[in-house]
């Protein structure tokens, strides 16, 4: 079951994708995304792999002034449109159906606050951290939802946070260092 846990929507239930090729984030996920951020009050966000709509309507709940959901399947678009329209959204949300890769590349918008779910084996997120941070405002933050702890080298001009381990869940915030 996907529910909005927090805000103006709390315990509204969200159409659960069939299947499991679409993973919501968990309700332990977005409890600690949104306490680590505390006040999401007027932020643009930006809600990639966004599959059921999940981490961007929370976002909204709790007060975002827009959020704009980017996925590559129609299956999510179909199911995070639905979602926005339970909740009346509209007016201030936008679906895209791009690959993220490509959306961030070719974005003029800047975001405070990005959220990202890829595929436990999606292959692509050491292009993707960059690109991501890249996208944010001063002090946005990015943050990454793994099945593995991520390796490897970031760019100097991003730095890595924080970091919680949460069962077979890891998520990690990036942001530039200020």
């Amino acid at each position: 079951m996907t529910r909005v846990i927090a805000g103006e929507h709390k315990g509204l239930n969200l159409h659960n994708p069939p299947g499991k090729s679409i993973r919501p984030s968990t309700d332990r996920t977005k409890e600690w995304i949104y306490s680590v951020l505390y006040d999401v009050s007027e932020l643009t966000v930006l809600d990639i792999f966004c599959g059921a709509g999940n981490l961007g309507i929370e976002a909204l709940s709790r007060g975002a002034s827009r959020c704009t959901f980017v996925d590559s399947a129609s299956k999510a678009v179909k199911l995070t449109t639905e979602n926005i329209a339970l909740t009346e959204y509209e007016d201030r949300t936008q679906v895209i159906r791009l690959d993220a890769l490509k959306f961030l590349k070719e974005a003029g918008a800047l975001f405070d606050l990005i959220v990202a779910d890829p595929p436990y084996e999606y292959e692509d997120i050491e292009k993707l951290i960059p690109l991501a941070v890249d996208r944010l405002t001063e002090p946005g933050r990015f943050f990454l939802e793994t099945s593995l702890p991520i390796t490897g080298t970031l760019p100097d001009h991003i730095t890595e946070i924080r970091q919680e381990s949460m069962g077979g869940t890891v998520v990690t915030v990036y942001g530039e260092l200020e």
